[in-house]
């Protein structure tokens, strides 16, 4: 029903939330005695903001030229 390229962005978006919702359970279960929760919800939750950043400009790269795609050049210089 959709084509790849849509499959691969749907896929990264739900782990992308995955990722998110990880960290912020994690958070929500952290306390001083067992102070690695933090760093590992802080982690899940900064690698899932980072990858949000990442979709939201392929995204909007693909709005505005056509449904065009970013190459791996253009997304080093970002």
């Amino acid at each position: 029903m959709y084509n790849d390229v849509f499959d691969a962005l749907l896929k990264e978006a739900q782990f992308t939330c995955e990722m998110l919702c990880a960290g912020y359970t994690q958070i929500r279960k952290a306390n001083y005695a067992r102070r690695g929760i933090y760093f590992q919800a802080f982690t899940s939750i900064s690698t899932g903001l980072e990858r949000i950043g990442k979709l939201s400009l392929i995204l909007d790269y693909g709005i505005k030229n056509n449904s065009s795609f970013p190459n791996l050049e253009y997304m080093k210089k970002i």
